[in-house]
């Protein structure tokens, strides 16, 4: 079922309740003065899974209810697309399986279940321009393995090309499905804070330090000296 652009203001009860259902869209609209949770996903036999919410406006939830409550574990597939907001959350239990979308930035594709509650989701799990971060530290029932898609990228004149994870070389607990200059970069992370693609700050052969305020690393003074024939 999809439902398109509408307006739902001063409730008495939820905005939007999805128990025992798959595959809903809702695109566009407003929900307003929830006087219980704004967007309550439950499951009550029937599994819900690959529900779809996008664009849809949230504003002035109860303070004691969530803008977005999974009320039971196992609810897995949600797409949650272009949201302008989302403050309280909660993910019951075990939680379920997300994937964050942002149309002009990427993508963020959990691989296992999220879970636990905070007060601002929009901020907890973002995607900008070449950057995908997840607070991990505000809830870390958010640290999930992941796949991440960032838009746009292409060639943006990095020496080397490297994923980073808070500006150092994400080793092993990374790697990318695609070239790090195509235009798409997808790439799967074992855990979070901040990942973006930028210029490998260990100088391994030489070249233009061109990053400002980056930090390199040299493996020795000799081996630079050789490489750039100083």
């Amino acid at each position: 079922k999809t439902v398109l652009s509408y307006i739902i203001d001063r409730l008495n009860n939820y905005g939007i309740y999805v128990d025992s259902s798959t595959s809903n869209i809702v695109i566009g609209g407003r929900i307003n003065n929830s006087k219980q949770d704004a967007i309550y996903f439950s499951d009550s036999g029937i599994s819900s899974y690959s529900n779809t919410l996008s664009n849809i406006t949230i504003a002035n939830t109860n303070r004691s209810f969530y803008d977005i409550r999974f009320a039971t574990a196992g609810i897995n597939n949600t797409q949650l697309i272009d949201m302008p907001y989302i403050g309280n959350y909660s993910f019951t239990g075990a939680g379920g399986i997300v994937i964050f979308k942002d149309t002009k930035y990427g993508e963020i594709r959990f691989l296992q279940a999220i879970n636990g509650s905070g007060n601002n989701l929009t901020r907890d799990v973002r995607i900008g321009n070449n950057s995908a971060i997840v607070e991990s530290s505000n809830n870390t029932g958010l640290n999930k393995s992941a796949n991440i898609t960032l838009y746009g990228i292409g060639n943006r004149g990095f020496s080397k090309p490297a994923l980073l994870r808070d500006n150092t070389p994400c080793g092993n607990i990374c790697y990318n499905f695609t070239g790090l200059n195509t235009t798409n970069v997808i790439f799967n992370v074992s855990y979070w804070t901040k990942y973006e693609i930028g210029d490998d700050p260990n100088l391994a052969s030489c070249r233009s330090l061109k990053v400002f305020a980056s930090s390199y690393g040299m493996f020795s003074m000799s081996i630079f000296k050789l490489l750039c024939k100083t």
